[in-house]
């Protein structure tokens, strides 16, 4: 994989991805460590979704090898729900290469008012199917 960040953006910039995130507000910010690099973030620009290398407080961060990322860019995006499917899966995967991980830094409320209750809704069934049966967000810890 050339650069993670640009192949991150290049998937972002996508009109599945945008229209996936849309109910992002404009104040959140999520942080994406790449195999131990410096993060990118993903936060709203207008009516946008972007790529950028800094950012000041994230929302959460997800950390994940390049193999992963490689490996989520290679599923076509058709489906929201089917996606989300895939990295909610790699949450629970027993292998360190190909997982995903996440930590939360803010709260209930703040989830909520920020729009990714949204996001997780546009998943539909698949999403919620499997986060009721693996009990996912019991994985996920608030961290300041």
């Amino acid at each position: 994989m050339a650069d993670p960040i640009q192949s991150l953006n290049t998937f972002v910039q996508s009109a599945f991805c945008q229209e996936a995130l849309s109910p992002l507000s404009a104040t959140a910010q999520i942080a994406v460590e790449i195999a131990g690099s410096n993060p990118a973030w993903l936060r709203r620009t207008g009516d946008k979704i972007s790529v950028e290398r800094e950012g000041t407080k994230a929302d959460f961060t997800f950390r994940l090898s390049s193999q992963t990322l490689e490996e989520l860019l290679q599923i076509p995006p058709q489906d929201v729900g089917e996606f989300g499917l895939s990295l909610l899966k790699r949450l629970i995967e027993p292998s360190p290469e190909r997982r995903l991980e996440v930590q939360v830094h803010i709260g209930l409320l703040d989830l909520m008012a920020k729009g990714y209750f949204s996001v997780l809704l546009k998943g539909g069934k698949p999403v919620a199917k499997f986060l009721a049966s693996h009990k996912a967000f019991g994985q996920l810890r608030k961290k300041k």
